[in-house]
């Protein structure tokens, strides 16, 4: 049979394609079209090369925004926190400071079994308290680069875990803030947060927030570079801040007083089973805050572990009612006003008085009473006769004047101003239970500066918390002033309600109990029951405040306990804790017994019988253990001067050492500069071990006293008595 397919022809044209079958190409045309198809893509990439090229060209010369995001997507700001400043008490002894430590990290994936059981077995003895499964199963996790072993450790502590393992130890320089000192005056000095965020500052409350624009310093701040896998090249570029220091401050604050007063207020408040207590001693010439104790307190360097409330100063944001504690304020406007004069006479009434659809009573009745004694028996119903005399617009603008109703300006966070009604909104029965401390609010601090103004001579005195602020070098940079308020009574005044005070003291008084032998006090108890539902409830506000000496004072003190238990009246509950601290603290202030004590019983006309004594008795103190912290057996009568430890605080260590010859002790020495404290303190008996410790430190932190802010010592005092 025939084959019928078409034979293919094939030339060396190529082909061409024709119905189902292909034509050859003809050679010259293929190498044509191979030709075109190269240029055409030639020239397209040569196309998009140009715009690329051109594109980039407009970027990174014309395009500030893409110009900006670049460089901001390579370049890093890297911060390094300055220093924090130190925070001083007017004895230059340190309550704040920060201290280096060191993140220590190891890297999992280069940790062999054997190395991390190293690791594991050693760790606890070097930090008890490390939580050693959290650390087993970090430092097991292969994929991690940067176990975390400790947070806050110290050199000799870095050293040690580095001689635990021959693996790679990481660490990274930080600091950490501390309080030397514990608990003492945490809720003043405040806490440094752990997390600091750009929406707040780093201090968190009391002096460490309100000062903390002194404190923080200002950090270093430079340009580094940055990989594509957000890496932080080691090397630095531009300086965009220099690092600044936190300068130091030093405060009013007395350690030693400060010790003695939290430890006295805390024993009351847990002898009373009270609910809280807070108290306040103030140099009442100058306005200076020497100690402020509150009960319940908190330990700033463990401040996360306690309660939010508890980090509260109640001495500025806690108020209640006075109750009689403000009857010394209304007798003072009274003979300011010349309204009665010291013996003006007023009816007891039986110890009772109609005061609108209410009857007020005296706790403790008496026939008639003279101005002065409202004070000493602390008379309800005398003290609403006076205000009825005095009058709503005098009595008014005494307490403005006093201070009551107003912030203090302490410069502190959370301060509150109390609360007097204003003039509109009085009536004969709002005048008549504010004259014994009712219907209206105070605070600890505004009562503490308004009894100085009585203790001083009439100067109502700012609070302050602060004498200055020095730099890195120690050179004082700002001092911080007395501040003169205004005169609020005359000095006769002050004189007389100071007289009428010291008979609250004596027998017969509201408050024997804050007697202080060898020193004339002058003081008035308050007992104020709290608001409840419907009225006034059992529970009560239990108070004292006083000032010693009585005609040259040192010290006042403002003291509130609140709800007692066991006791309620502000003589058994509050005036104690006075005579405790009063006694202690005069001593080592260097404030000498007074030579005529005031003896005998009280007349019903505040007369009293005085004895002189040729020669001042020393006082034997007796404490909570009957050795009080400071001294075993503070004063003896046949002592001679050899036997006590001499002051040598404030010398070189030259001079010291000279001054130390004669006693012939071991002396220890810690630091340089001058000495800054002393153990055992000044006036103590010779230690049987015969040595002393000296602290220095480096002098320039005292170039020279703020001149604002004289030291107890320094300042005058009037010997007149009233």
């Amino acid at each position: 049979m025939k084959d019928k397919r078409r034979p293919i022809q094939s030339t060396s044209q190529g082909f061409h394609t024709k119905g189902r079958g292909r034509t050859p190409i003809d050679p010259p045309r293929l190498a044509d079209l191979k030709l075109s198809v190269v240029a055409s893509f030639t020239h397209c990439f040569i196309l998009l090369a140009g715009c690329f090229l051109l594109r980039a060209f407009y970027l990174q010369v014309y395009d500030d925004h893409f110009i900006k995001a670049l460089t901001k997507q390579r370049t890093a700001v890297v911060r390094h926190q300055a220093m924090r400043g130190d925070i001083l008490d007017r004895n230059s002894q340190v309550l704040a400071q920060n201290i280096k430590t060191y993140r220590i990290a190891a890297d999992p994936s280069m940790l062999s079994k054997e190395q991390v059981d190293q690791l594991i077995e050693g760790l606890p003895k070097i930090f008890p308290k490390i939580d050693v499964a959290q650390v087993r199963r970090r430092l097991e996790n292969k994929r991690r680069r940067d176990a975390l072993l400790w947070r806050h450790a110290t050199y000799e502590e870095l050293t040690q875990v580095k001689k635990l393992t021959k693996a790679f130890i990481g660490y990274r320089e930080s600091t950490r803030r501390i309080y030397p000192k514990g608990d003492l005056a945490g809720p003043l000095l405040g806490f440094v947060s752990i997390i600091k965020d750009h929406l707040s500052s780093e201090g968190r409350a009391g002096i460490e927030q309100a000062y903390d624009w002194a404190l923080s310093g200002q950090e270093l701040i430079y340009e580094s570079q940055r990989n594509g896998l957000g890496q932080i090249a080691p090397v630095s570029g531009e300086l965009l801040h220099r690092p600044t220091d936190g300068r130091t401050l030093m405060t009013t604050i007395d350690m030693r007083l400060q010790q003695i007063t939290e430890a006295y207020l805390s024993e009351q408040v847990e002898e009373m089973e009270a609910k809280k207590g807070v108290a306040v001693v103030m140099d009442p010439n100058n306005g200076d805050i020497l100690a402020v104790a509150q009960v319940p307190s908190y330990d700033p360097n463990r401040y996360f572990n306690f309660p939010r409330a508890s980090h509260h100063n109640l001495f500025i944001s806690s108020q209640s009612e006075p109750g009689s504690t403000m009857k010394p304020f209304l007798v003072a406007a009274a003979l300011n006003e010349s309204v009665v004069g010291v013996s003006s006479r007023f009816q007891g009434m039986g110890g009772q008085y109609k005061l609108g659809r209410f009857t007020i009573r005296d706790s403790h009745a008496v026939s008639d009473m003279s101005t002065l004694e409202i004070i000493k028996f602390s008379s309800n119903v005398g003290a609403i006769q006076l205000a009825q005399m005095v009058g709503k617009h005098t009595f008014y603008s005494y307490l403005k004047s006093f201070g009551f109703g107003e912030l203090t300006q302490i410069k502190l966070f959370g301060e509150i101003s109390g609360k007097v009604y204003e003039l509109k909104d009085w009536n004969p029965i709002n005048l008549g239970t504010m004259s014994y401390g009712y219907g209206l609010s105070v605070t600890p601090l505004q009562m503490t500066q308004a009894l100085s103004a009585i203790a001083n001579g009439g100067e109502l005195i700012a609070p302050r918390i602060a004498l200055a602020i020095t730099n890195s070098l120690g050179e004082i940079e700002e001092e911080l002033p007395v501040r003169h308020v205004r005169r609020v009574i005359s000095e006769r005044v002050a004189r007389q309600v100071t007289r009428g005070m010291m008979m609250v003291t004596e027998p017969g008084g509201t408050a024997p109990t804050a007697r202080v032998h060898g020193y004339r006090v002058a003081g008035k108890t308050g007992t104020a029951h709290k608001a409840g539902q419907g009225g006034y409830s059992e529970a009560v506000v239990a108070s004292f405040m006083g000032f010693a000496p009585a005609h040259r004072p040192r010290l006042a003190i403002y003291i509130s306990i609140d709800e007692p238990k066991k006791e309620k009246y502000g003589g058994k509950v509050a005036a104690p804790v006075f005579a405790r601290i009063v006694s202690e603290a005069l001593p080592f202030l260097g404030v000498p017994p007074d030579d005529r004590i005031t003896v005998g019983r009280s007349s019903s006309r505040g007369r009293s019988k005085r004895t002189t004594r040729s020669e001042p008795e020393m006082p034997l103190i007796k404490s909570l253990d009957h050795t009080p912290w400071w001294s075993k057996d503070r004063f003896l009568m046949s002592a001679t001067e050899d036997m006590f430890v001499p002051d040598v605080k404030g010398m070189s260590l030259a001079s010291a050492l000279e001054r130390l010859k004669s006693y012939q002790v071991d002396v220890s020495v810690s630091g340089s500069g001058i000495v800054i404290s002393q153990s055992p303190e000044s006036g103590e008996l010779l230690p049987s071990q015969d040595r002393i410790e000296l602290t220095l430190q480096r002098p320039s932190l005292l170039h020279r006293k703020p001149t604002g802010a004289p030291l107890l010592a320094d300042i005058p005092r009037s010997e007149s008595a009233p």
